[in-house]
């Protein structure tokens, strides 16, 4: 669930429209003390357990939503909050399949960071990728994180948040 003054995201990553466990995101409009449903969105393609709605923010007037088995490999889609129109899908290009990427996600007023919590080849047991805000007002990736342990099952990055300029991740 993502909420602000004026808007709620629910999500229902457990909805088959697109496929078995596909997902989807409800938006409302919150308006003199009355929720008044928008509209609904379903991942991009048809694909069986994307997981759209893994996790779901909204940030200033955009809303964004972790797809953590999108493409293999987990994605996270940005939209106008207003309209439900797609401004940027970010995905990894780096990683093997099934890392979760989206799992989880953050931002602050310069950085988004995304949560991509499962094993990869490399022995991490997951990571946070944190992209800045570049002057087209996109988000380009700038690092890796990776947590200190090599313990199996770690699931770094399952759980991210940031207030200021701190970042904590579980």
């Amino acid at each position: 669930v993502g909420v602000s003054k004026s808007y709620i995201a629910i999500s229902a990553i457990g909805n088959t429209k697109k496929g078995f466990m596909s997902g989807s995101v409800s938006i409302y409009r919150i308006l003199n003390d009355d929720i008044t449903f928008l509209y609904e969105l379903f991942p991009l393609t048809s694909q069986k357990k994307s997981y759209f709605g893994d996790d779901v923010k909204i940030i200033n007037n955009e809303l964004y939503v972790g797809a953590s088995g999108a493409n293999k490999t987990g994605a996270v889609y940005i939209y106008e909050l207003a309209t439900g129109i797609l401004k940027q899908m970010i995905s990894p290009t780096d990683i093997p399949e099934k890392i979760q990427f989206g799992k989880s996600i953050a931002a602050n007023k310069n950085f988004l960071y995304i949560g991509a919590s499962a094993q990869n080849l490399s022995g991490q047991n997951g990571s946070v990728y944190v992209y800045k805000l570049n002057e087209n007002n996109e988000w380009s990736f700038s690092t890796k994180l990776y947590g200190d342990t090599t313990n199996f099952g770690s699931l770094f990055g399952y759980s991210i948040s940031c207030q200021g300029n701190s970042l904590v991740v579980g």
